[in-house]
């Protein structure tokens, strides 16, 4: 009998510390395991883009194999800082709002934007190098008749000053490729901004402008056409859809190497574990050959790297362009 009783207590002495667990703050709880809600996926940039592509590419698969949806989100503005900021100063480190990120976010916007409001270094953690983008430099064939790089040096040469480049914005990888190819040759161009790279090529093609550096994916159709010419690759190696055109360090440029990458990241706090589920997880999507296809048509190469890696990689991307900036004087008027 005294046996029952001492068993009976114990019962009401245990469901009373399990109905007082109920109402312990959230943070004294046990956490579930991460993720246990849909997961938001933010592109710094507008619909339909190269970005954009990339985000709504990976989102569905990354979500199941989370197990969770993962929505994209689009806040464009300011060479993606407003969505940078708005991921790393307001929202939570808890890894359920991404930052698609890339090169003017960690290393440009700091070198060139006073009124910044974001930090990219105590405010993003980076989760993984996801991707780049082929550089071509294109002429108008009908107005610059040059049939290589070396003919194209010349021929900018003989008119200091005279020839224009189109680029979509100071700052953009197009502008600060043009900018390291015309110091590495000792030229002297005029850089015309546009408000994107469309109207850039479309003037590029009436000949309003005579050259650009471009991203494969928007000249691609018209170096077909035959209606563009592509004198050289700015990238380490040759494009695979391009074989045949060599890279700017092949033409002559010794050492020249310029590329346009983005990545994952998330808010400066997000913990470890975390980070390094996502950047796992974002490696098994791209085992999938189709995916990878898909986004080789769009222009993009897809890439991998641990969060360390991608972090030092930024650091290095940051002095370089901040240097290249420096000496060349680029600013935002």
């Amino acid at each position: 009998m005294e046996g029952s009783k001492k068993i009976q207590n114990m019962r009401r002495l245990l469901s009373c510390f399990l109905s007082a667990c109920c109402f312990l703050p959230t943070g004294l709880q046990a956490k579930s395991a991460y993720p246990d809600q849909a997961i938001k996926l933010v592109v710094p940039f507008a619909p339909g883009g190269g970005n954009d592509v990339f985000a709504r590419t990976i989102a569905q698969p990354m979500g199941k194999l989370l197990g969770q949806s993962i929505v994209v989100e689009n806040r464009p503005g300011a060479s993606g800082a407003i969505g940078a900021a708005a991921v790393g100063r307001t929202m939570p480190a808890d890894g359920y709002t991404v930052l698609l990120s890339e090169v003017s976010i960690h290393s440009v916007n700091g070198h060139l934007r006073s009124n910044l409001t974001y930090d990219p270094e105590k405010d993003l953690s980076p989760v993984t190098k996801a991707g780049t983008y082929d550089y071509m430099l294109v002429i108008n064939p009908k107005k610059v008749k040059a049939q290589n790089l070396d003919e194209l040096v010349s021929y900018i040469k003989e008119s200091p000053g005279k020839m224009a480049y189109g680029v979509p914005g100071v700052g953009t990888p197009h502008h600060l490729g043009m900018e390291l190819f015309a110091m590495k040759a000792g030229l002297e161009m005029t850089p015309i901004a546009y408000r994107g790279a469309s109207p850039a090529v479309q003037d590029l093609l009436s000949g309003e402008i005579d050259l650009m550096l471009s991203d494969r994916a928007a000249v691609r159709s018209h170096i077909k056409a035959g209606t563009l010419k592509a004198l050289a690759v700015a990238g380490r190696e040759r494009v695979k859809e391009f074989p045949e055109i060599p890279t700017i360090a092949e033409s002559g440029i010794k050492d020249f190497e310029m590329e346009s990458w983005f990545g994952l990241s998330v808010r400066n706090g997000t913990p470890d574990t975390i980070i390094e589920k996502l950047a796992d997880t974002y490696a098994q999507v791209i085992k999938d050959p189709e995916i990878v296809a898909k986004l080789s048509e769009a222009g993009i190469n897809v890439t991998f790297s641990s969060p360390k890696e991608f972090s030092a990689f930024i650091n290095d991307e940051t002095k370089r362009w901040g240097d290249l900036i420096q000496e060349r004087n680029i600013k935002i008027e």
